[in-house]
């Protein structure tokens, strides 16, 4: 199949083509995109970062906390790092796919 110039085609064309080259289904991937920010925020755990951030301001005033407490915080730290790498990691995908895309062999 001959793909015409990517500049030439519109959003819905090149989707299509994608599709075709990819089987990635990007009508579903732009629903996703396109979902509430809620979503977006249950990924990056926003709930989470904001309790650290809790912790931090607690820690600075001078608060004392017990091992245990210290021990969850951390563990909750090591969660929000681990969200951040993959959501980094699909940002990274995601470029690396759309740059294949656009220099087609």
């Amino acid at each position: 199949m001959k793909i015409p110039a990517i500049e030439s085609m519109g959003l819905e064309q090149l989707g299509q083509v994608a599709e075709q080259k990819s089987g990635v289904k990007f009508a579903e991937l732009r629903a996703e995109m396109a979902a509430p920010k809620e979503s977006a925020n249950a990924l990056l755990g926003v709930d989470s970062f904001a309790e650290l951030r809790k912790v931090q301001e607690a820690v600075v005033a001078g608060k004392q906390f017990t091992p245990q407490q210290l021990l969850s915080f951390q563990l909750k730290a090591n969660d929000a790092h681990m969200r951040v790498e993959l959501l980094s990691k699909i940002a990274e995908s995601a470029i690396a796919t759309a740059k294949r895309l656009q220099n087609p062999q």
